[in-house]
Parts: C-alpha cells; structure tokens; sequence
C-alpha cells in the first residue's frame, strides 16, 4: 500500500524552493500542499 505523502515547503531563497519543487514533483506518491518563503506565512 502506498500512502501519500502531504510536503510543504519552505525556504526564503526562491530557486532553491523551485528546485526541491522540481524533484518533489517527480514522486506520485507526494502531494505538495504549498511553497512558501516563510514560516510565518504557514502560519495564516
């Protein structure tokens, strides 16, 4: 059985979130629920 996975992610530098975006996408079993540049802004 697969389970999925929920990802969020976070880092204040944009590629290296467009980057982990990039390689997190290639996995089905990962859902990614948000990229965001702060913690603070998960939060809201």
């Amino acid at each position: 059985m697969i389970t999925n996975i929920k990802c969020l992610i976070i880092d204040d530098d944009e590629l290296d979130r467009l980057v982990l975006l990039h390689y997190l996408k290639q996995y089905e079993s990962i859902e990614i629920i948000a990229c965001l540049e702060s913690a603070e802004k998960a939060a809201l």
